[in-house]
């Protein structure tokens, strides 16, 4: 007599499973059974049937998802759970679990990943999401003002090139709004929300392509002017909270920026016989106060074209101007010879301008580039007799080295006459500018008295 075997029924799908033998197989979202993925009662673990090791996590609509992507062959997100325990309560099994942040064990899309993330927002109130998320503020969520519209790059320009409350000269505004223009271009970005790191790095790589055969100064200046307009916009009051933390984090990013070394150069003052050989054979009386202006104050042509009548004080022999590329204050003593050239300058060659130099037609220079242009083609160019190629620069560095190597003054003094940060209150500058008298005597102790007789001694 043959033994006959109870056929086997397997109950209806049920949450999603259907259990066959030890194993309970797992439904899709259409009750249709998937075939090898299986739930491990005890743990919640789905897993793949012919290998274990293989878990899809312990989402049921995660699994399906990461099931479907290990099947043809794609990476997948997996949740790793870190402790689980069974109470029993009455008939039913109660599973508490513990479960980690998610751990990426293998990436996944990110589009698949925010369809989950919504998916799990969307079904569930903002005070489970707290409980479950053990993050209490999402509570309020429904309370909370939405986001602002992101600022854009324009405006954020506009705030800073238009601002009332130390307004920028018309060079230093024009030279902004153009280094902007290629940071927006490169970055290929409208808001500030939108710049990422690798936004960054890119006007990295550009500035530093720019200027590449040029002076490291300019990679600095140019990438600081950048980070002052993002800096003004965190001190604006016309600019919400949000749009001044997305400005934040942008200031955070520009971190990453990898200035370069700045050289070392050693200076080049302009020797006093060339620097005597030039002026003795200026064509009029204009370039020969520029000439002397320049050596007294170690002035540049940049700072020339901003000087005013005004800045000038006859009866106190000094001049006192604003450094308008850091807003600082330069103080220094002007020499007789200078004052001289001044008054005769202003009854030979008058003008109704405010500015100190003008062009023929009686108009300022309309920059320190191109009065440098006419000074160095025009006037420098035709002068026959010196060592070399003179720069006007060559006056600056003269002030830079002649007073500290010559007359051991004091560096911060030197740094007063050119305009330098020193930490010294403007007030204080203005109130007693007597204390750069000792650098300013130095540089023409050493070209028209002291220095001259030592050449003149060398040579005999």
């Amino acid at each position: 007599m043959t033994k006959q075997y109870k056929k086997t029924k397997y109950p209806e799908p049920t949450n999603g499973r259907t259990q066959v033998g030890r194993c309970l197989f797992v439904n899709n979202l259409e009750g249709n059974p998937v075939n090898e993925l299986c739930w491990n009662k005890a743990n919640g673990i789905y897993y793949y049937r012919k290998d274990r090791s293989k878990t899809f996590g312990v989402d049921y609509r995660q699994a399906l998802t990461n099931f479907d992507l290990f099947i043809n062959g794609e990476e997948y997100f997996v949740a790793e759970v870190k402790k689980t325990t069974i109470r029993r309560k009455g008939n039913k099994d109660l599973v508490v679990r513990e479960l980690r942040d998610y751990v990426s064990t293998s990436n996944i899309s990110e589009s698949k990943l925010i369809d989950l993330f919504r998916d799990f927002i969307v079904k569930n109130t903002p005070a489970q999401l707290a409980l479950k998320l053990k993050w209490p503020e999402l509570a309020n969520v429904n309370i909370l003002k939405p986001l602002q519209p992101s600022i854009k790059l324009d405006d954020l320009i506009k705030l800073y090139t238009e601002r009332k409350v130390k307004p920028l000269s018309t060079t230093y505004k024009n030279d902004t709004k153009r280094n902007w223009k290629e940071f927006s271009k490169t970055i290929a970005y409208k808001t500030v929300r939108e710049i990422t790191a690798e936004a960054i790095e890119k006007y990295e790589v550009f500035i530093y392509n720019k200027f590449k055969n040029q002076s490291t100064a300019n990679i600095i200046n140019n990438f600081d002017d950048i980070k002052r307009i993002f800096r003004n916009g965190i001190k604006s009051k016309k600019i919400d909270v949000d749009n001044k933390n997305d400005i934040q984090r942008v200031i955070n990013l520009c971190a990453t920026f990898i200035y370069p070394n700045k050289p070392m150069i050693e200076g080049n003052p302009i020797s006093v016989e060339d620097y005597h050989t030039i002026l003795d054979n200026l064509p009029d009386i204009k370039w020969k106060f520029l000439w002397v202006l320049s050596l007294n104050m170690g002035f540049t042509c940049v700072d020339l074209t901003r000087l005013k009548k005004s800045n000038i004080f006859v009866e106190n022999k000094m001049l006192k101007a604003v450094r308008e590329k850091k807003r600082v204050w330069r103080v220094g003593r002007l020499w007789n010879r200078t004052i001289e050239l001044y008054q005769q300058c202003l009854e030979e060659m008058p003008h109704e301008s405010e500015s100190l130099f003008v062009n023929t037609q009686g108009n300022p220079y309309c920059s320190g580039k191109y009065l440098g242009k006419i000074f160095h083609n025009t006037i420098l160019s035709k002068i026959k007799g010196t060592s070399g190629k003179i720069n006007h620069k060559q006056l600056k560095e003269s002030m830079q080295s002649i007073p500290l190597y010559y007359n051991s003054i004091s560096l911060e003094h030197i740094k007063i006459v050119l305009g330098h940060s020193t930490g010294i209150s403007d007030h204080y500058l203005q109130r007693v500018p007597e204390q750069v008298m000792n650098v300013c005597s130095a540089v023409e102790d050493y070209y028209f008295f002291s220095g001259k007789k030592l050449k003149q001694q060398q040579e005999s």
